[in-house]
């Protein structure tokens, strides 16, 4: 619910044809600049609408997500500006219930009758799931956190290795390579980090049209 009622806006199909009714009433050389503008690389054929820099089109809300990062099958959202800190938020708060939850269990298991008994069984399942769990949520709050860092969405890093096939993402500024890599860089990762906890990444969009 948290990750929902923060999900990430898309740009308004309503408002984008507005504006296009408005240059046409106030004239044609208006319009006709729109229309040239649409065949550009940041025309969006599925939305029909200009892309804005590191928007990118999701299929989960049927429009353009700002600073998209990735389409979550799990929870079922697209995560982009509106709802990234609130997703990373809930994969840290999960990782600690679990955490405690099994520590919890472990120390203090409930008496449950035999070892054979259907609440054991449900009892030891649950830790093992749980414990299953743990490595691949750890494993993705990492990623996260070092996407952040870097000021990259997981989708720019997929593009990244798309158009480098073999290659290594740069992990360090002095690499070669990282003004390609992450474009959006403030330059350290105490600022890209500050600025994406105070929502500050999308005054930093307009630096590079993908």
């Amino acid at each position: 619910y948290w990750l929902a009622a923060e999900a990430p806006k898309a740009i308004s199909f309503a408002s984008q044809g507005a504006e296009t009714q408005d240059e046409e009433a106030q004239g044609g050389d208006a319009a006709s600049s729109r229309a040239d503008t649409h065949m550009t690389a940041t025309f969006c054929p599925r939305c029909e609408l200009e892309r804005i820099p590191r928007a990118r089109f999701s299929p989960f809300c049927m429009g353009m997500v700002r600073i998209f990062d990735h389409d979550c099958v799990y929870l079922g959202v697209s995560i982009g500006a509106g709802n990234h800190r609130s997703f990373l938020l809930f994969l840290c708060s999960a990782l600690v219930s679990i955490a405690a939850g099994v520590g919890f269990a472990v120390k203090r298991p409930p008496s449950m009758g035999a070892p054979s008994s259907i609440p054991s069984r449900l009892f030891a399942f649950g830790v093992v799931f749980a414990i299953c769990v743990v490595p691949p949520l750890c494993f993705l709050i990492v990623q996260q956190h070092r996407l952040v860092l870097s000021n990259v969405t997981l989708v720019e890093e997929l593009r990244w290795i798309r158009l480098h096939p073999g290659a290594d993402p740069p992990r360090t500024r002095t690499t070669q390579g990282w003004n390609d890599y992450a474009p959006h860089d403030t330059g350290s990762s105490v600022g890209n980090f500050l600025a994406f906890w105070r929502a500050e990444r999308r005054a930093m969009d307009g630096k590079r049209t993908d």
